[in-house]
């Protein structure tokens, strides 16, 4: 029995031993086949891939193929229009083709060079990028692609305006070097000229203080003798007369030259930085009576305290400034407008309206847009009824005889008004534009101050690293670089430089406005023309001018006389040489024709500023200077 439970137990044992190892077993041949149904489904998975990726590479080698084809045509066509093509979008915005033609940029922009241009546009505006011209090249194979320009840039338009004042060409001829329609021109013409203007002010009417004037001070006038002078001098420019209004045309005409002109004043430094100059006034006032307005400012600073954090909060787009002149608001369109019932004078109009398209096109004119026929232009003109008569078919109404003499009242109107216009100036419009003229300008508001302490800044950067070449602006800048970044902490700008300290406002450097920031310490030299005007300095400056003779043949000149007359006149010659900088400008140049007088103003700022981007007439002297002479040479 023992032996029998024994084998019993064993037997049992291993019963159990193999059924755990068929369960194991079956378990595994189940696992194996679920692993073999999964790698046979990646097996077909990773088939699939390979095909796309088949599918995928030869659509990838299409398309380089094409790519190539593309950049190929581009290549060629734009290396040939490079190599044999004129003025033209293409050409005049292209690097390889100004480094062809080295004094191209020179001819159409006056720079130095086309990278000198591009550098003076990125540091006075600040929303504008260079970029050249893009193409728009079709793939190969499409045959109803055509090649395309894309639109104009910030920074050709930039460059349209820059042309105009330089070479003066008609618009028309503007607009078939870049592919335009003249109004477009005008267009570009309306919105770049006045930030071409207000960047010419914003590098010429600068803050001068004696520091400065020290520094700058010549070897010429040491030697000479005549020290702590700045000089002072007119300038007139002849424009077309406008026979239909006699007060414009009266205000226009002056005796010095018996011409119709316009007339301004300019200050400048010994070595010939210009810091001041008035806007264009009618000829028919003086250059003393110009001198005493605007030194009818007296001695006043600009409210700096109220300037703090001026830089805060504001866009480059809120830093995009035009010239305001005081002649803004004397006829200003949006005023008509808001005058004018925009649907009442569209239903007017015979044919389609497109937007581009004046409201008072023509019917010729209507009948030459794309799309609009003669003939709806023909019936739109038949189906009108100009004539004023009612319909026979119907009785006449007391409100048919109203509106009758509506029509009458108004035909006479017209007739009245037609008969003599009344004139555009009148004593109170210029006593206001003269006081606008007089208090405007960069230190009229802290957002005028800014933006050009930031220009002044970036320009400095630029000469600093040898990306400009030195002038009479750069040793300016160079010298009042504290001065500058003290009011660019004040005001929060990013440009001022980490390691300067926010001044209190105790510490405050002041801005003098006007004639009150020559240094009481100085004098002025002018001409005959200038004499006796010592009064209408804030600070008095004596002005120091050549003898003024009643009549020469009543006695000789004495060798005192003839002595100070050298002094003064060799030292002032500056002022004069100053003004060929000015007239460089086309547009300066010669007589003005009236269609051109709006675009004057801008000319104007920008002739001045043009004055200060040259190499000074006379270098500062070694015993001032802060810089050697290897300075001018970098």
């Amino acid at each position: 029995q023992k032996l029998e439970s024994g084998l019993r137990d064993t037997i049992s044992k291993k019963y159990e031993q193999h059924a755990r190892d068929v369960s194991i077993h079956k378990e595994d041949m189940a696992q194996r086949k679920r692993d073999a149904a999964h790698i046979k489904a990646l097996e077909s998975q990773l088939r699939n891939l390979k095909r796309q990726h088949t599918k995928d590479q030869k659509e990838i080698t299409k398309l380089k193929t094409e790519v190539s084809m593309a950049v190929t045509t581009y290549d060629d066509l734009t290396g040939f229009i490079l190599g044999h093509g004129g003025l033209g979008r293409i050409t005049i915005f292209d690097d390889g083709w100004h480094e062809q033609h080295k004094d191209a940029a020179h001819l159409l922009w006056g720079f130095r060079s086309y990278g000198e241009t591009k550098q003076y546009v990125s540091d006075l505006f600040v929303d504008v990028k260079p970029i050249s011209v893009g193409i728009k090249v079709p793939r190969s194979g499409d045959s109803a692609a055509t090649l395309e320009l894309a639109q104009l840039s910030p920074f050709e338009k930039c460059l349209l305006a820059r042309l105009f004042f330089r070479r003066e060409l008609p618009q028309g001829f503007i607009a078939l070097i870049f592919g335009r329609h003249r109004t477009h021109i005008g267009r570009i013409l309306r919105e770049w000229a006045p930030r071409w203007g207000k960047a010419g002010e914003q590098l010429s009417n600068i803050d001068v203080t004696e520091e400065f004037l020290d520094a700058e001070e010549p070897a010429r006038s040491q030697q000479v003798g005549v020290r702590k002078v700045v000089n002072v001098d007119g300038t007139d420019i002849k424009v077309d007369e406008k026979r239909s209004d006699l007060t414009a045309n009266r205000a226009t005409y002056g005796a010095k030259n018996n011409n119709h002109s316009a007339r301004s004043l300019t200050w400048s430094s010994a070595g010939g930085l210009t810091f001041e100059h008035t806007p264009l006034f009618g000829a028919r006032a003086s250059e003393k009576s110009l001198y005493q307005f605007w030194g009818s400012l007296g001695k006043q600073c600009a409210p700096l305290e109220e300037w703090k954090d001026a830089a805060v909060g504001v866009s480059n787009f809120a830093k995009c400034l035009r010239l305001e002149l005081p002649t803004d608001d004397a006829l200003d369109y949006h005023d008509i407008e808001e005058l004018v019932d925009m649907t009442t004078v569209l239903s007017r109009i015979a044919g389609g309206v497109g937007d581009d398209v004046l409201v008072t096109a023509r019917p010729g004119d209507v009948a030459r847009m794309a799309g609009v026929s003669a003939e709806s232009v023909r019936a739109g003109r038949d189906d009108r009824d100009d004539s004023g008569s009612v319909d026979s078919s119907r009785r006449v109404t007391v409100g048919d005889i109203d509106e009758w003499f509506k029509k009458l009242c108004a035909m006479k109107s017209a007739s009245q008004a037609t008969g003599k216009v009344p004139p555009l100036l009148s004593s109170e419009t210029l006593k206001a534009q003269n006081e606008k003229a007089l208090r405007g300008g960069v230190n009229s508001s802290g957002l005028e101050k800014l933006c050009q302490l930031e220009v002044h800044e970036r320009l400095h950067r630029s000469y600093q690293a040898k990306k400009l070449k030195k002038n009479a602006l750069s040793y300016y800048l160079l010298i009042s670089a504290g001065w500058r970044h003290a009011i660019l902490k004040w005001m929060g700008s990013d440009l001022a430089p980490a390691s300067v300290q926010c001044p209190s406002a105790h510490d405050l450097p002041k801005i003098w406005l006007r004639l009150s920031k020559v240094p009481r310490a100085y004098g002025m030299l002018g001409d005959k023309g200038f004499d006796k005007t010592t009064r209408f300095n804030p600070c008095l400056n004596r002005v120091r001018t050549p003898w003024l003779l009643a009549s020469i043949k009543d006695y000789r000149r004495s060798s005192e006389m003839i002595k100070q007359d050298h002094e003064t006149s060799d030292t002032r010659t500056i002022a004069e040489a100053d003004f060929a900088r000015y007239k460089s400008e086309e547009v300066l140049k010669e007589t003005v024709p009236y269609w051109v007088i709006a675009m004057l103003p801008h000319a104007h700022e920008w002739g001045h500023a043009w004055m200060n981007l040259h190499a000074p007439f006379r270098k500062p002297g070694p015993r001032n200077s802060a810089v050697s002479d290897s300075y001018w040479r970098s």
